[in-house]
């Protein structure tokens, strides 16, 4: 909101509108939802036409380059991380000077470090807690969410796979918005799940939040994965549950991971 200055958009409008106008943020919400949900759709049955799937027992064998390209492709790349880096580099080199109150003065001291420390209090164990439930719930519902869109595709598994990119593709501003509106009173207002203001939502919300991250991880590992491993396996006399849990999970196990990091 401040970084942008005059440049407003959609999560600037919503957040103006929520603490001025209730009907108003809802419909800009859901304005973002369709446009975002649009884009997403239309990127999904591009991939899906364009998809491919490799044999893992014969990986793509790595070719080598010349050394003024592998420079230039180095130089690159650490020169985007760097400066996607830099403004975290500034914080805590600020971090470290000394203050006076609220004014930064000459020289360099740890104090802030015990100030902050000292407030955190509960905020700490709270902050390890909720995000570890979370990522527990992301893991396993992520798993069997991309097991289904990429291995039982009908109409039923293609709109869980899009609903679940819904948290993904519009602003944080909509889903904080939705969960208050949604729990703050219950259900449709019936009092039922009043849970705004506990760890519940909290740990509901960041589940819903970081989801499509694994999801969409374990996807495109799952479809470089052979329908015909799988295939083998149960004609040996595998059943399904057991292919899955001691075949096909552990094939996938590198995007689950790399998901379940970014989550």
């Amino acid at each position: 909101m401040l970084i942008g200055e005059g440049y407003r958009t959609f999560p600037v409008l919503i957040y103006t509108q929520f603490i001025s106008e209730v009907g108003g943020n809802s419909a800009f919400a859901i304005m973002a939802i369709i446009i975002a949900l649009a884009i997403f759709l239309i990127q999904k049955h591009i991939a899906n036409r364009y998809s491919f799937s490799m044999n893992l027992l014969h990986p793509i064998e790595p070719k080598k380059t010349t050394k003024g390209k592998m420079a230039a492709i180095y130089a690159t790349v650490y020169g985007i991380i760097f400066i996607s880096v830099l403004p975290q580099i500034y914080l805590i080199y600020t971090s470290f000077l000394k203050t006076s109150g609220m004014v930064s003065v000459k020289g360099y001291s740890p104090n802030s470090y015990k100030v902050a420390f000292h407030r955190m209090g509960s905020a700490i164990f709270n902050t390890i807690r909720i995000p570890l439930i979370a990522l527990v719930l992301v893991v396993l519902f992520a798993t069997f969410i991309s097991y289904l869109a990429v291995r039982k595709r009908n109409l039923f598994t293609n709109l869980i796979d899009s609903l679940s990119m819904v948290p993904y593709i519009v602003p944080g501003t909509v889903l904080g918005i939705a969960f208050i509106s949604s729990f703050n009173t219950g259900l449709f207002g019936s009092g039922f799940l009043m849970i705004t203001g506990t760890a519940f939502i909290l740990i509901m919300s960041l589940s819903a939040r970081r989801l499509p991250y694994t999801i969409r991880s374990s996807v495109a590992s799952l479809q470089q994965i052979a329908p015909s491993i799988e295939e083998a396996a149960e004609s040996l006399g595998s059943s399904r549950l057991n292919t899955f849990a001691k075949i096909t999970t552990p094939m996938m196990l590198s995007g689950i991971i790399s998901g379940a990091i970014l989550s």
